[in-house]
């Protein structure tokens, strides 16, 4: 499964949606465990974008990061195809996570649009 896969705010909504589903014990027990290792890539994804943002990002007199209004770190102009390349570069890594089956879904009620966004989790 992609890194980006977990980027995408639909995913985890599909995902949250399968957690509230009645699903045998055995499948509610993998898809706690798989849950837990996505929340540490995505965790690890949004530690290693921030170290990278501060080094590449404009500086305040005092080495502070500089934020914009948003508070969000100010990416320099010559820094941003850098940034750009790596992040994209870092969304296409495999990560290894126990993937479910269509199989140990059965009698769950999920949307069209739901198991699209699960492409990639649900096989």
């Amino acid at each position: 499964m992609k890194l980006s896969l977990l980027t995408n705010d639909k995913t985890f909504t599909a995902i949250k949606k399968l957690m509230e589903q009645p699903l045998p014990v055995k499948s509610a027990f993998k898809l706690k465990n798989t849950v837990k290792v996505l929340d540490q890539h995505l965790a690890n994804f949004h530690e290693v974008r921030t170290t990278r943002l501060k080094q590449l990002g404009a500086k305040n007199e005092d080495g502070t990061p500089q934020l914009d209004e948003k508070g969000g770190i100010v990416l320099l102009p010559e820094n941003l195809a850098i940034f750009s390349a790596e992040i994209t570069a870092l969304l296409e890594e495999e990560i290894d996570v126990a993937l479910l089956s269509i199989d140990e879904l059965a009698g769950c009620s999920l949307s069209g649009e739901d198991m699209l966004a699960l492409d990639g989790f649900v096989v």
